[in-house]
């Protein structure tokens, strides 16, 4: 998920093209823990911060400043396996991680708008797609996407004035799945839920 590598698996063409697809002229990268960047650094706002990533590792007080920040009116796009239980607890929803089996169990994944959707689904063949997020409290979240089973795995959750963004399955905005004829298209459109403003790119959370 490291925005500067080649490899298959690693996240330098999102990272690349998240100028043009945000209308910036670039993107400012994060190398802080949440804490120390919004308390030391003056933010764009309104803006966005992305964080994609294996586990979304915080701290109660990157929390608090996360929460803060999204309160004010900002959006929060975070896609991980991991979350945090003490995050998903004030969202009301829990991220529900499985044993991965074989992947001839994969499950596809879609949007639910219809404009979004893909006829056949997508097939993300190198995780199989059983992770979900469980909604524990819906009154101010929607679905964006469901697996095959129908579990959410991509939610909006409204916060103050702002709103999050929770995905589950990081894996889809590596270069390999970017780059692949049948799934190129979707991590652009579960990022076009933001709107077009300066973002924050989160690369502490995989190389510090």
């Amino acid at each position: 998920y490291v925005s500067d590598v080649k490899i298959p698996f690693g996240a330098m063409v999102v990272y690349d093209l998240l100028p043009d697809i945000m209308q910036q002229a670039t993107i400012q990268t994060i190398r802080l823990p949440l804490y120390n960047f919004f308390t030391e650094k003056k933010t764009a706002e309104p803006s966005n911060y992305v964080a994609i990533c294996r586990d979304f590792s915080i701290d109660d007080n990157d929390q608090e400043k996360l929460l803060r920040y999204v309160k004010r009116g900002n959006n929060a796009f975070i896609s991980a396996y991991g979350i945090p239980d003490t995050l998903g607890s004030v969202l009301g929803f829990k991220a529900s991680v499985k044993e991965l089996k074989l992947r001839d169990t994969t499950l596809l994944q879609n949007f639910s708008n219809q404009k979004l959707r893909n006829a056949s689904g997508y097939n993300f063949l190198h995780d199989d797609g059983r992770n979900y997020l469980e909604i524990i409290k819906n009154q101010h979240i929607t679905v964006l996407g469901r697996n095959a089973r129908k579990e959410p795995v991509f939610i909006q959750v409204q916060y103050g004035k702002g709103n999050f963004f929770i995905h589950n399955l990081p894996i889809a905005f590596t270069n390999y799945y970017v780059l692949a004829p049948k799934t190129s298209d979707y991590p652009f459109k579960a990022l076009s839920y933001l709107p077009a403003l300066p973002t924050y790119w989160d690369e502490y959370q995989k190389q510090g």
